[in-house]
């Protein structure tokens, strides 16, 4: 994970660390992604190498960013992540 975040300002990235439970590579065609959360039916959100948000989903397969690293951080800072990206992912 330290690797991960080396990019990070030190309070993004205790803000980071405590919203990522753990993670692991999925590695796609599209690039490599790091699991972040679960959506439903085997559907996740995803971050990449750049820290930009993509919900991957699997029936069809899809690969879709949806945020980038800043807008990332402020929904993080402003506790609203998951329900914006339940709303990106219900018009998915």
């Amino acid at each position: 994970m330290d690797g991960l975040i080396k990019n990070f300002k030190d309070d993004e990235k205790d803000l980071i660390k405590k919203n990522i439970g753990y993670t692991y590579i999925i590695d796609l065609k599209e690039g490599k992604f790091y699991f972040f959360d679960d959506l439903s039916d085997g559907d996740v959100i995803a971050l990449d190498t750049l820290w930009n948000v993509y919900i991957l989903a699997h029936d069809p397969f899809k690969v879709k960013n949806i945020f980038s690293k800043l807008e990332f951080v402020e929904m993080l800072k402003n506790g609203n992540f998951k329900e914006e990206v339940l709303k990106k992912y219900n018009a998915f």
